[in-house]
């Protein structure tokens, strides 16, 4: 189409659009500053996005279930101020399991009338906007049931949100992101996201990029050989000081059998006394983790690189990547099993070593810390 020179640009755009309506936007001399408000002080804001992940078995749920009970109860978390309210929990994944952790909190902390609500159903936030619309009326509902506004809305788990997409597809998870955003500006929550790892990796989520790029706040759990379960603050807008907490599993009986003599338990998180990093930093390295870290300082020295820029990686650290420490330690017989047993044999040394801040790790580098 050629616009004519008896046509204004003003009269074309209008005639392109006219039933446009502009968006609202607000000039700097009109801004109302309001100070960031936090649901849990210096670590989690109100009405943000977050992702916790981890491996399997280091209780990704379990500590994202723990926060949310704290939230709740009105309970300071570690220490830290916390802002109470209802807490909605999406059980997409393992509903009666995470039915029983919230058991046994509330007796190891003897609160039975908390108002967190579990939701332990099938639910879709890829293919449609049904299940996005039942989430906000669920909220509403509890709001409305318990007198408070709903603060945090938990996901768990991202995979199973995705209802069968593809978690490598940018178009299937940004799906799952805008509804995740939309849920979050009718309710104004906090919306938190359970998600996996790559198999051998604990230093990032699995799939593709656009969650990373869409939270706030990225939490990494991991379980080192001293058996603490470390929460460590990865991304963190607008924190200066990037929390990391340690707790411990301790195990609550909520049913006894006397004809099986079977007891019925759950798992609940129990700080640790140390802090989280002086705990990390005393566990004696495996024989497995010793290997990998000679075999990290070998790459380094053959194939080391100077860091790119992304003010995550210090500048004076020379990098390689996770596929050149890996065949390094292949080579250095960190299993002299077939290559599955060499794989996870890696996996769990570089998990320690990351965990326990011997190695750094961001994207798909790794340096010596320390």
């Amino acid at each position: 189409m050629t616009i004519s020179n008896t046509i204004s640009f003003d009269d074309f755009a209008q005639s392109m659009s006219p039933q446009a309506e502009p968006f609202a936007y607000v000039l700097p001399r009109d801004i109302v500053l309001e100070p960031k408000a936090y649901l849990i002080d210096g670590f989690i804001g109100m009405a943000e996005t977050s992702a916790w992940y981890g491996p399997p078995d280091a209780g990704k749920s379990t500590v994202v279930l723990d926060v949310g009970c704290h939230v709740a109860a009105g309970l300071p978390y570690c220490g830290r101020h916390i802002t109470q309210g209802a807490v909605l929990h999406l059980s997409i994944e393992r509903g009666a399991v995470n039915k029983r952790r919230l058991l046994a909190w509330c007796k190891r902390h003897d609160l039975m009338d908390i108002h967190i609500a579990i939701v332990d159903d099938m639910i879709d936030l890829r293919t449609g906007e049904v299940d996005t619309a039942r989430v906000i009326a669920t909220a509403r509902a509890l709001a409305e049931a318990t007198g408070q506004p709903v603060v945090l809305i938990i996901v768990d788990t991202l995979n199973r949100a995705l209802a069968g997409g593809d978690e490598n597809s940018s178009a299937d998870m940004g799906k799952v992101v805008q509804a995740a955003e939309r849920i979050k500006r009718a309710t104004g929550a906090h919306i938190a996201i359970i998600h996996h790892v790559p198999v051998d990796r604990t230093d990032r989520m699995r799939g593709h990029s656009s969650v990373l790029g869409a939270v706030d706040l990225t939490v990494r759990i991991t379980k080192p050989a001293t058996g603490t379960v470390l929460v460590e603050t990865d991304k963190g807008n607008d924190l200066v000081d990037k929390p990391i907490f340690g707790f411990r599993f301790e195990s609550v009986e909520l049913f006894f059998d006397p004809d099986t003599n079977q007891a019925t338990t759950a798992p609940v998180l129990v700080p640790t006394d140390a802090p989280a990093a002086s705990s990390a930093s005393k566990t004696v390295l495996t024989r497995g983790a010793q290997i990998a870290l000679r075999a990290l300082a070998d790459a380094v020295t053959e194939q080391g690189k100077p860091a790119p820029a992304s003010g995550r990686i210090p500048n004076a650290a020379k990098v390689v990547t996770l596929a050149e420490w890996r065949q390094q330690a292949y080579r250095q017989n960190i299993s002299t099993g077939e290559q599955d047993a060499k794989r996870k044999a890696f996996a769990r040394a570089s998990e320690q070593l990351i965990a326990m801040q011997r190695v750094g790790a961001w994207d798909d580098w790794v340096w010596l810390a320390r």
